[in-house]
């Protein structure tokens, strides 16, 4: 599996592109053909010298003309994520990557988000997430298909026979490799045809069909050496070495691995030559060349290192080891076997996990451990089925079998060997099912492109076909003519006949509306306003105003007085053309003397050549139950609002007596807290001030003793002698105590925080970074496994003194609390929060545990006692965040293994002025 995932990799990172121009050609240029020029480079050097490349585009960055071109600067985004890839910084990669994804989105560019998709997938690919890698794959596609580019297509289809090749899914990763294929022919696309005979020369291998596996990798390098392609074709030697590797002719897979090489180097592909070096170097091995094999897997473990790329150098190391036990060099292989499981352990690499254990169980029982090697045989055969490592799973099986039989246990030692031959005869049966899978979907398509051929023809008859139709046509419309005419006839007498109906549908619809009304006791009325007569529908539901002539001065309307004047202006609006529709209620008098409130709503529907009003119609509904629930409501809201006063006044007696005990409760924890600073500090100076106290007592006794001696005239020249060397050493303890008592008290003062220094400048952070680290750095002695990894490119507006001083604290308790010979790697990035600037300060060392973490920012508390600190470094650094900058500190678990801080800076108005660092 990890083979595939080495060749694919290799495939995407030679991924055929233009020339590109030189950096001096770049940075020569400027404005909009500068950024263009530099999206060439990168595009050519990303994946191939990944440092220069992104150190290139971070020096021009600041002049570049981003916002006016935002192609190009999605373009630059892109390249930039696949270098940080290259690189090993799969997080970094995909901030960039989804948002040059999302942008291209929103602004259209499909062709970018095609791009950023594929390499996406690539980094989820390195993460080992197939899912998230095959679903960007398959995005792609559908947006390629709506264009119908059938190059872009077949390329589309290669990535995702790549993503269900990661997932082991042979058959359907031979599928799209052959319709990539395909369609790469139909395009004359030569190179796309050349490359996918290469992919399908690895599906055959996986399946353990090598004849065929050799024969496409063959021609898979006569097509790449006849198009010129060096990139792909040193994938293609590396790849045929490999499958000579498997059939044991080991002489003709170092050629091509040779070969292989010389390309990368001229190339500068310096991780893909590491690759080459370890597969040298295995190769040698089995080909029973020791000494060709630990020199090639030395360089292999020069360049890694260069690179300091663990799981290159674990990989070295793994092959290194199975030298030495071939050598029988037992402790030294044990050794290089640890260093490369932490590695695969620290980084979750299942598969060669799996491997590892493996040659440690075969360690163990050539150093006479048949328990142990149990224990990791075991161990493999765990990993090996996670990772579907069919060939550690059966070796550990053999081996496992073995192991038991020397110790006498031959009941399981037989269960181990029948598990060995069911595993093995179940791969066959799989790479048999998979050969056969192969061989139906190569048939499926090759019927798909025979029906093709089929349908073309068909369509060709039916052309003639249609030809023949069209001139029958023209007969047929005159035909079509005579029958119209017969048909209108018929028409004329079925319209009678629906008319009639009609008349019964709407004489029906009457009825249901008068039903209608009755059912919800509305009223429908019309207004003839030139008659000034108004007509009414289910008048008797509602029980007022039947059908009247309507006055002039609205004096027979049954109107309560006080809602006369607002129906009156309603219907004043109407009549004088200012409004076309009306909403009103009111209180209307019932046939037995009772006040009934009604809604109307009524509406011109009819006007006539001046545009007046001519004819109104409405509708009333009686709402008098609804007015009623309205006063009711009223009535609840004033005792709601006078039991929400009543209980504000009780809340706001409960927070003052809250707020007073919460007061006391602060100057009581004040106290505490002094008391057991105080205490911290007496226990830290009682100890230095004993010494000294027990040294003037010393001291005064030694005196004393020699002011007897001179009276009595017995003092010699050795009893002066030695009662000057006391004095000495007594001096000595004196002055050490005293000067640590000093430095004591001088922390001390430290913990009570104020000074601001020289008020607020805005700085280049990575500077106050860098400068913080060369002070911690040199401080402790300019410890050579200490890397500052990465640093966050921006600038800061804040307090720089008392910010640098926390910055160089954490650093310098990252590097005093890290193992002495593991390698430490610190990160410091800054991002912008609204009010604030979060900062976080991480490493990847042994961290802090969790039942020390909320203790680290109490005074005088340490682990490193034993080392003479007094515990008071946290403690000055909480004080800084929390007086000075304004902000909060906390400690958590980093995503690297190590500690991480994180602390926040109040921003505030910047002044003018830089620091002096």
């Amino acid at each position: 599996m990890l083979i595939r995932l080495l060749l694919i990799f290799l495939f995407v990172s030679f991924y055929a592109m233009p020339s590109a121009p030189t950096p001096q050609q770049v940075k020569a240029a400027s404005g909009k053909q500068q950024l263009l020029l530099l999206n060439q480079y990168m595009k050519a050097q990303s994946n191939v010298n990944a440092r220069e490349a992104l150190a290139l585009a971070q020096s021009l960055t600041p002049n570049l003309p981003l916002q006016q071109y935002p192609q190009q600067r999605l373009l630059l985004q892109l390249w930039q994520g696949v270098a940080l890839t290259m690189l090993g910084k799969q997080r970094d990669a995909l901030i960039l990557l989804d948002t040059v994804i999302n942008e291209s989105k929103s602004a259209g560019f499909s062709d970018i988000s095609v791009e950023a998709l594929y390499h996406r997938a690539d980094v989820y690919v390195e993460l080992w997430n197939y899912e998230l890698a095959l679903s960007d794959g398959f995005e792609a596609l559908s947006m390629l298909e709506k264009k119908g580019d059938l190059k872009k297509i077949a390329d589309a289809q290669t990535a995702i026979a790549n993503m269900y090749d990661y997932q082991d899914k042979i058959p359907q990763a031979y599928e799209w490799f052959l319709k990539a294929k395909n369609n790469y022919i139909a395009v004359n696309d030569i190179k796309g045809e050349v490359s996918s005979l290469g992919s399908i020369g690895l599906m055959y291998r996986f399946v353990g069909d090598f004849d065929n596996a050799l024969s496409y990798q063959l021609r898979a390098i006569e097509g790449h050496r006849k198009i010129g392609d060096q990139r792909k074709l040193a994938i293609s030697y590396n790849n045929t070495a490999i499958i000579y590797k498997d059939l044991g002719k080991y002489q003709e897979a170092i050629n091509m691995h040779t070969k292989s090489l010389e390309l990368k180097r001229k190339l500068g592909y310096e991780r893909g030559m590491v690759f080459s070096f370890n597969n040298l170097g295995e190769t040698y091995r089995l080909a029973g060349d020791l000494e060709a094999a630990k020199a090639y897997l030395t360089k292999a473990e020069s360049l890694a290192n260069k690179l300091k790329n663990r799981k290159l150098l674990s990989s070295t190391n793994l092959y290194l080891g199975r030298i030495a036990i071939t050598e029988q060099r037992y402790d030294d292989a044990r050794r290089i076997l640890d260093a490369a499981m932490q590695t695969y352990q620290k980084s979750n690499e299942t598969a060669r996990i799996a491997e590892g254990f493996l040659e440690h169980g075969n360690l163990s029982n050539l150093t006479g451990q048949p328990e142990l090697a149990i224990t990791q045989l075991l161990k493999a055969i765990e990993y090996a089925k996670k990772a579907q490592k069919n060939v550690v799973l059966l070796k550990a099986y053999d081996l496992l079998s073995q192991t038991y039989a020397d110790l006498g246990n031959y009941k399981t030692a037989y269960k181990m060997q029948r598990t060995y031959q069911s595993s093995r005869d179940t791969l066959f049966d799989l790479s048999s099912q998979q050969r056969i899978e192969m061989l139906i979907v190569k048939n499926n398509i090759n019927e798909t492109r025979r029906n093709l051929k089929f349908i073309k023809q068909e369509s060709m008859l039916t052309e003639a076909e249609l030809h023949n139709k069209i001139t029958n046509r023209n007969f047929m419309i005159l035909a079509a003519l005579s029958t119209l005419i017969l048909l209108g006839f018929f028409y004329n007498r079925r319209a009678l006949q629906l008319a009639n109906k009609s008349r019964e549908a709407i004489q029906e619809k009457e009825q249901k509306l008068s039903l209608a009304l009755w059912a919800s006791s509305d009223v429908l009325w019309s207004w003839d306003i030139e008659k000034q007569k108004v007509s009414r529908e289910n008048a008797s539901q509602l029980g007022v105003n039947p059908c009247d002539d309507i006055n002039p001065n609205w004096e027979n309307l049954n109107i309560h007085s006080d809602d006369l004047k607002r129906l009156t202006a309603c219907l004043d609006a109407i009549l004088e053309k200012k409004e076309q529709s009306f909403e009103v209620s009111y209180r209307v008098k019932t046939k037995n003397g009772e006040w009934t409130w009604v809604q109307d709503k009524g509406k011109v529907v009819e006007i006539g050549s001046n545009n007046e009003p001519l004819k109104v119609a409405g509708i009333q509904h009686d709402i008098t139950i609804l007015k009623q629930q309205e006063a009711d409501l009223v009535v609840l809201n004033t005792e709601l609002e006078q039991r929400v006063k009543q209980r504000t006044h009780d809340l706001e007696a409960a927070l003052d007596n809250l707020k007073a005990t919460q007061q006391s409760l602060v100057e009581a924890e004040k106290m505490a807290a002094l008391g057991s600073l105080v205490a911290g500090l007496a226990h830290e100076i009682n100890t230095p001030l004993g010494t000294v106290i027990m040294a003037v007592t010393h001291l005064n006794a030694q005196l004393k003793q020699l002011e007897v001696m001179t009276d009595k005239g017995t003092l010699s020249k050795q009893e002066l002698i030695k009662c000057l060397s006391i004095s000495i050493q007594s001096a000595d303890l004196i002055f050490t105590g005293i000067k640590r008592t000093s430095a004591l008290v001088e922390q001390f003062k430290r913990v009570a925080v104020s000074a601001k220094g020289e008020g607020q400048v805005t700085y280049r952070f990575e500077e106050i970074v860098n400068t913080a680290f060369h002070t911690a750095f040199n401080a402790l002695g300019k410890p050579q496994n200490v890397t500052l990894v990465a640093v966050t490119q921006s600038e800061i507006t804040t307090y720089i003194d008392p910010l640098l001083q926390v910055i160089e604290q954490l650093l310098s308790n990252a590097i005093e609390h890290a193992e002495p010979n593991d390698m430490l790697n610190l990160y410091v990035t800054m991002r912008d929060i609204g009010e604030f600037y979060e900062v976080i300060v991480e490493d990847d060392g042994v961290g802090i545990n969790d039942s020390e973490r909320s203790k680290i920012f109490e005074p005088f508390y340490t682990l490193a006692r034993h080392k003479g600190h007094a515990g008071l470094g946290l403690n000055i650094t909480f004080n800084l965040v929390s007086q000075v900058l304004d902000g909060k500190i906390h400690c958590e678990r980093s995503e690297f293994g190590g500690a991480k801080f994180i602390f926040s800076v109040k921003k505030e108005q910047s002044h003018n002025g830089v620091p002096n660092l």
